[in-house]
């Protein structure tokens, strides 16, 4: 019998996502995010801030957040469960030094709570650059515990998601779309979800 995802899934249990951030990429995401703030794609105007230059989006690193969520479950899910997991979000999520062109950023992801009863788990998530600085990272609240009942989807995630505090239980989570750390889910069997 193959085993409940929640059943391979341990403390300590991470894996990395590394990229090097380059001018093709902030454009490129200037471009399909729609966000053409001066900070990020005009060099001359961005020389003249605090930062002294571009930087990259925020939301960038979101994205590469999630790249390390999906090593993680490539390294420690793959050939061990059949369920797959679910991302409930991200929550309270700090961009606490710019990243500049050229800087290397390492997103780490690492299990650090579950909940085996209602098959969740939370992620510590940490995005450092080059020199080891701590560029992005949620702020743990332990009031922003994710325990979605398996199966929450429409209305009801929609509210969970929105913020409502009675949503799902009346679990509070922080509220938004970046609903501290990672948060996922095994799905129970049911479809996929991406």
């Amino acid at each position: 019998m193959n085993p409940r995802g929640i059943e391979v899934v341990a403390i300590g249990q991470s894996a990395t996502y590394a990229r090097t951030v380059t001018d093709d990429d902030i454009a490129r995401y200037a471009d399909l995010s729609g966000d053409d703030h001066p900070q990020h794609v005009d060099a001359a105007w961005a020389r003249k801030t605090r930062f002294g230059g571009r930087i990259a989006h925020g939301a960038l690193l979101v994205g590469y957040m999630s790249a390390a969520s999906t090593r993680w479950v490539r390294r420690w899910l793959e050939g061990r469960t059949t369920q797959s997991t679910v991302s409930y979000g991200y929550d309270r999520i700090r961009f606490v030094k710019p990243v500049f062109p050229g800087d290397t950023i390492e997103v780490t992801h690492e299990v650090d709570t579950i909940d085996t009863s209602s098959g969740k788990f939370v992620a510590a998530v940490t995005a450092r650059n080059q020199d080891g600085v701590v560029v992005a990272a949620p702020e743990a609240d332990d009031e922003a515990a994710l325990l979605l009942e398996r199966g929450a989807e429409g209305d009801e995630l929609a509210d969970f998601v929105a913020g409502d505090d009675d949503a799902v239980g009346g679990v509070r989570h922080g509220g938004g779309v970046f609903a501290a750390a990672a948060y996922l889910a095994f799905d129970g069997g049911q479809e996929d979800f991406h």
